[in-house]
């Protein structure tokens, strides 16, 4: 390594942690830590200090040099730094707040020169591999055989009979090989689907790739290109159409990109290198078989662990080693068939395990005779672990198999208790079945999660149809998700998208399931309407806006539906034709619907989002003093609503409209209100209405606001912090209207290389995402670029119909190649109306329009910019009138007009407007030449 490499790998190491400065970069052992970049600074500065207090101020000053910060922000970049270094869990302790007085870094720090190397890209963090359950056993050589095909073959499917242990085998392949892979590796749960229609889009949601077309394979093929990485698809037989022509198109489309499937049956796709996984080794049938000998083969080794693992005390003798090797040669050497049998030995013991096993083999060779072999043994294994359980617990996992995912122990008892069987009996179920292993426990999180095995679920379905009653709980199932989920859209608007989905996300194939019953013919259509409307925060934070958008037209085809049941559908609709067909007449109509609903059940809530949609449909499409009266009634409801989330919300629109409208004073009052609430300063995010995230949403009005007010620097500040607020919070929307106001601005003080770096991000997250509206507005700041950078000499396609008439104001303000001379002036008393006017005025000067005219339109437009405070704007007139005023010969009313509005400013000095200004003013003597 040079000089310069070594340098950067410098470590300041901290308990786990290394942090390399010059590298932005915080490990723990070895791995990189997701932190905002506002907290590293800090914890830079803490930890560069030596230990020592550093002041409110001194803290500011080293990570926001030059802009006014309130302690709020301070104190959320603080609880996000001690979030993820884990600060004051158990004894660690890293950051103390001295009251009143500032903070200070106690933990001992070590320096060191040498090189700190950071965890291979492809690591455990680059991925969602799930950790195993249990220690895998007897399958080390075939797990070694198939990490060495994998890279040669590309596309490798592992198959067999259920229960075989095929998704252990394929998950330690991948992570035997996870290395390799640049961009990680991610796994698939195919098994919960129903509809292979699906299909595609779970892996899409798998990949973390939003979907909100028709066609999420497309999505899937786009994320995909470029990357190197390991796609593990489980559980392919039901859905193996879909999947094998999705993988097929990976393979051509994505060359680095590396298949791992498991399934019963090949794909049978092109390039597919198919291993049939055998059934663990057994002894052969011998009466003098030792407890050596017997250990060599891994179904007894695996018996015998899991054996143990249910009876600590149990040890294998000499006299018992035929036994159990009759009893793994019996069950074909199946790992779950081993596994189940293995959980009765503390019960019944080895000898009568193997009495009662095979009175259950011989019962079942009389059944159908076109069942595998290995199926009928795993029924018969399944069938004798049933019948040992108790009345109750039979009932308990008959009534769990309705769940699809993982549930927790409020789920289980929320869906199984009833008259028949309490709470704390569905619990003790539980932690039986989860003894016995016929349910899986993930212990590594809170709350803890469970789940039926597949083989498992599909029997325990049957068992309950056996029962006579299923619609009860079918019916119980769905009503919990809508109990569930109607507290999870409560809680949706006050946390950040990662935390909520971490909570909630899991529930999405149990929803799905539910819906398709509720719908059906002996399901309950007044539980499907209801969920389908409190779902609506899951399907928006997933981005399966295709889905759901079918999903709520069937619900709104369903007889019966209530209307406040109709009213929270047609909100929904609205903003999901928004993000999968763009804004237009069927947004307005869903809104305006939901909003007479919400009026008629007197629905304050319901009301005021309502009018929010209906609100940005008016602002996209220029309808300025509508969306200003929608806002307003907004402001009137939420002054009487108790809630303080609608005080905040209401701010922000009126800042919006305000600054449409062409009132900046006002609009810049009420923006900094937004920022300044309590209601924000004390949450990491505060989500409205699936849109934005109201910090990031508002530091995006701002911004336009402070520079047409005549602040330049501070609104290029507050645009690049609007950005890391929302890379911060890690959401795409927000994320996208701080790109579309940056960009933006960034055209205005002349950066066009920031510019060009924002809009090609908003367009990059707009096409990978499929948000029309916003990779519109994208394309469109590109196209505009290449005109003002001369690599084009038209700004003809620049404009996207989808982007609304705000469009065709915001580009026009980028100069005469957007403007139109003859184009009528179609806002009043609007936010760029001055700028249109001075637009007009010189296209009349260049048209040899009557002086008269030209001089009236510019002075008209100086007085339209100084009656709203846009000294931007106002300066640009300014200086247009001055030129003209020198062509006229009246060089000293040209000077003191324009010395004037050019003093008037106290920064932006560096601007493209600036800059112009005071080329004039030299070229009329009334500066020193540069």
């Amino acid at each position: 390594m040079d000089q310069q490499g070594a340098s950067l790998d410098r470590a300041l190491t901290f308990g786990p942690f290394s942090l390399l400065p010059a590298r932005q970069t915080l490990l723990r052992d070895g791995r990189p830590v997701k932190l905002g970049g506002r907290a590293l600074d800090i914890l830079i500065a803490l930890v560069e200090h030596g230990g020592a207090l550093m002041t409110r101020d001194e803290l500011v000053a080293a990570v926001w040099p030059n802009v006014f910060v309130d302690d709020s922000t301070l104190r959320v970049h603080i609880a996000a730094l001690r979030k993820a270094l884990g600060d004051g869990q158990g004894e660690a302790r890293y950051v103390v707040n001295v009251s009143g007085r500032g903070y200070s870094f106690v933990a001992p720090v070590t320096r060191s020169d040498a090189p700190v190397a950071a965890a291979s890209p492809a690591s455990e963090a680059d991925s969602n591999l799930p950790a195993p359950l249990t220690r895998m056993i007897g399958r080390d050589q075939i797990v070694e055989g198939l990490a060495e095909i994998l890279p040669q073959r590309r596309f490798l499917s592992i198959v067999g009979p259920g229960g075989m242990g095929k998704t252990t085998v394929a998950l330690a392949v991948a992570a035997r090989r996870l290395g390799d892979y640049r961009d990680g590796a991610c796994f698939v749960d195919l098994g919960a689907l129903t509809d292979p229609a699906l299909a595609t889009g779970t892996v899409a949601a798998a990949l973390g790739v939003p979907v909100l077309s028709d066609d999420p394979a497309a999505r899937v093929i786009a994320h995909l290109h470029g990357r190197r990485m390991l796609l593990v698809l489980d559980t392919c037989e039901h859905v193996i159409d879909t999947i094998t022509s999705l993988a097929e198109t990976i393979l051509k489309s994505a060359p680095e990109v590396h298949i791992l499937a498991t399934s019963r049956e090949p794909l049978r796709a092109e390039g597919e290198w198919v291993h049939r996984l055998p059934a663990l080794e057994s002894p052969p049938a011998s009466s003098a078989l030792t407890v050596e000998e017997a250990l060599s083969y891994p179904a007894v080794t695996l018996f015998i662990e899991r054996a143990r693992a249910g009876a600590d005390t149990f040890e294998l003798d000499e006299a018992d080693a035929p036994v159990v090797a009759d009893i793994c040669r019996q069950l074909d050497g199946i790992p779950l068939a081993l596994e189940l049998a293995a959980a009765r030995v503390s019960l019944f013991g080895v000898r009568g395990l193997a009495s009662g096993l095979e009175n259950r083999l011989a019962l079942l060779g009389k059944g159908r005779r076109t069942a595998l072999p290995r199926q009928q043994t795993l029924r018969a294994t399944l069938d004798w672990s049933y019948e040992t359980l108790s009345s109750a617990e039979q009932a308990v996992l008959a009534r769990l198999s309705v769940f699809k995912g993982r549930f927790t122990q409020e789920s289980a008892a929320a869906v199984t208790a009833d008259e028949t069987m309490g709470e704390l009996d569905v619990l003790d179920g539980v932690s039986t079945l989860t003894a016995k292993s016929l349910i899986a426990v993930e212990t590594g999180r809170q709350p803890v999660l469970y789940r039926l095995l597949d083989t498992t679920r599909a029997y325990a379905a049957e068992k309950l149809r056996d029962r006579a009653e299923a619609p009860d709980v079918l019916g119980r199932h769905a009503a919990h998700l809508n109990q569930l989920l109607t507290r999870a859209e409560a809680e949706w608007e006050g946390g950040t998208p990662e935390d909520w989905l971490a909570r909630y996300g899991r529930t999405l194939d149990d929803v799905r399931a539910a819906l398709d019953w509720a719908f059906s013919p002996e399901g309950r259509l007044d539980i499907g309407v209801a969920l389908t409307a409190a779902s609506a925060p899951l399907w928006f934070q997933l981005s399966l806006m295709a889905e759901y958008r079918m999903r709520i037209e069937k619900a709104l085809q369903a007889e019966g539906a209530d209307a406040v049941a109709e009213m929270r559908l047609r909100l929904a609709l609205g903003h999901a034709l928004w993000h999968t067909k763009g804004p237009g007449p069927e947004m307005a109509d869903a809104f305006a619907r939901a909003l007479a609903l919400a009026e008629k059940t007197g629905s304050v809530r319901y009301r005021l989002l309502a009018l929010w949609g209906l609100w940005s449909e008016r602002n996209v499409f220029g309808d300025y003093p509508a969306a200003a009266a929608l806002a307003e009634r907004y402001a009137g409801i939420a002054a009487a609503s108790d809630d303080p989330n609608t005080a905040v919300i209401s701010d922000r629109m009126m800042a919006l409209s305000l600054h449409f409208m062409g009132d900046q004073a006002r609009a810049l009052r009420h923006a900094r209100r937004v920022l300044r609430s309590p209601v924000m300063t004390s949450r990491p995010s505060q989500m409205s209405a699936f849109q934005f995230d109201q910090r990031a949403g508002t530091g995006a009005v701002l911004t336009r606001i402070l520079w047409i007010h005549g602040y330049p620097d501070q609104a290029v500040k507050v645009a690049e912090d609007s950005i890391q607020a929302a890379r911060d919070i890690q959401h795409t929307l927000s994320l996208c209207f701080a790109l579309y106001a940056a960009s933006m601005v960034m055209i205005w003080v002349g950066d066009l290389p920031a510019a060009r770096r924002h809009a090609a991000e908003l367009t990059d997250i707009g096409a990978r995402n499929a948000l029309v509206f916003w990779h519109g507005w994208g394309r469109s700041y590109e196209r505009a670029l290449d005109l003002l950078e001369g690599r084009t000499t038209s700004a003809v396609g620049w404009r996207d119909p989808v982007c609304g008439a705000q469009q065709w104001e915001a580009m026009a303000t980028f100069g005469m190649g957007f403007f139109a001379p003859d184009a009528n002036v179609t806002t009043v008393g609007g936010w760029c109306e001055a700028e249109l006017l001075r637009l007009h005025a010189v296209g009349g000067v260049k048209n040899h329009a009557g002086g008269g005219v030209v001089e009236a339109t510019l002075i008209r437009a100086i007085a339209l910019a100084r009656s709203q405070q846009a000294r931007s704007w106002e300066l640009r007139a300014v200086t247009s009138l001055a030129r003209l005023r020198r062509e006229q010969g009246r060089i000293d009313e040209a000077v003191s007009l324009l010395k004037t509005a050019y003093d008037g400013f106290t920064e932006g000095r560096g601007t493209a407007d600036h800059r112009a200004a005071e080329a004039l003013l030299r070229d009329l003597g009334a500066l020193s030449p540069a």
